[in-house]
């Protein structure tokens, strides 16, 4: 994902989304990409799914987690046993 922001004519097919992300990240002095497995980001999984299979549009991060999704967000607050 990096290589593709930052050199896009490596990768022609996602050349005009790069170009939208670097956009996004000129504005911003401090960026960095991180890559995660699927797994530690179940609650912003649950949250694009329920956008795109339910129709909520509105935006839950700027203001909090939806609270139905209390107990998720709780535990991955919660120090990691591993």
């Amino acid at each position: 994902m990096v290589d593709v922001v930052l050199h896009p004519i490596h990768c022609p097919a996602l050349q005009f989304q790069a170009s939208e992300l670097r956009v996004v990240l000129q504005d911003l002095e401090v960026w960095n990409l991180q890559v995660v497995v699927r797994g530690s980001l179940r609650g912003v999984y649950f949250i694009a799914q329920s956008v795109n299979n339910l129709g909520f549009w509105q935006s839950y991060v700027a203001a909090d987690h939806p609270r139905w999704l209390d107990l998720l967000f709780v535990d991955e607050r919660a120090p990691s046993s591993l």
